[in-house]
């Protein structure tokens, strides 16, 4: 009997310490705080326990919003999401080359803070807000799926492609080295706030796009939408055809 109670008693002591181990290595995956609303209910958000990136690349989101940090190691994930069953289900890891991934829901809202964006690549959101201060680095690369409302501004790229698919609007600013653009939905996209000397632009959809440049432009539209363009100093470069299409405008 009494070998049996010590059997009983080691058994339970190593269950014990089997949640422990379970619960510190998942500690370590995600942390779960709360956060609470302008309304007074409490959400669950997610805040994963990350290594440093200067890379993004967001999957699946309905808001983003991305801030800056005064320091290199002052960097974070939080992802919120309406329903706290899915957060089991998000996705946010960085990976080998500083990347960092996020994938989640269309009801779940993602704030990155970090020092530095070197890339940025959004696939699928309702709303992607970059306004708080210059953003800075080699290339930004943007997809715009379904009816996202996207506002970017004070960045500064060498490259930038953007590439709407959806309804949605963009209002995009900064300097560009060399900006390519490309509208095949029904959305309305103004880039003229983006300095750039060189501009490769493609509208297929019915969309409306608006743009400008300082030296190049590569304009081709073959849906009907209406792209208008400002180039001042080389307006005689360009090629005739554009003036032939009615829907290229040519607007300053």
């Amino acid at each position: 009997m009494k070998i049996i109670t010590r059997l009983v008693i080691v058994l339970n002591l190593y269950l014990i310490h089997l949640n422990i181990v379970f619960a510190l290595s998942t500690s370590k995956i995600r942390e779960v705080t709360t956060t609470t609303t302008t309304s007074g209910s409490s959400l669950p958000t997610s805040s994963p326990s990350i290594t440093s990136f200067d890379k993004i690349n967001i999957l699946l989101a309905r808001i983003v919003q991305l801030q800056p940090t005064s320091s290199p190691s002052d960097y974070s994930a939080k992802i919120t999401c309406d329903d706290p069953s899915i957060l089991p289900y998000v996705q946010a890891y960085v990976t080998q080359d500083s990347t960092l991934i996020v994938s989640a829901t269309t009801d779940c809202d993602v704030l990155i803070r970090a020092y530095t964006y070197q890339k940025i690549h959004i696939d699928s959101v309702s709303k992607l807000t970059m306004t708080d201060y210059s953003y800075k680095g080699y290339q930004l690369a943007l997809i715009s799926m379904g009816d996202a409302n996207i506002q970017i501004s004070n960045i500064g790229f060498d490259l930038a492609e953007f590439n709407f698919f959806g309804n949605g609007s963009a209002k995009l600013s900064g300097n560009i080295g060399k900006l390519t653009i490309v509208s095949r939905g029904k959305g309305y996209v103004d880039a003229t706030n983006i300095a750039t000397p060189s501009v490769t632009a493609t509208l297929t959809g019915s969309g409306s796009l608006q743009l400008k440049s300082t030296a190049n432009m590569n304009l081709s539209v073959d849906g009907t939408g209406n792209l208008a363009w400002c180039s001042p100093k080389v307006q005689m470069d360009v090629t005739y055809d554009i003036y032939k299409k009615k829907n290229i405008l040519y607007q300053c």
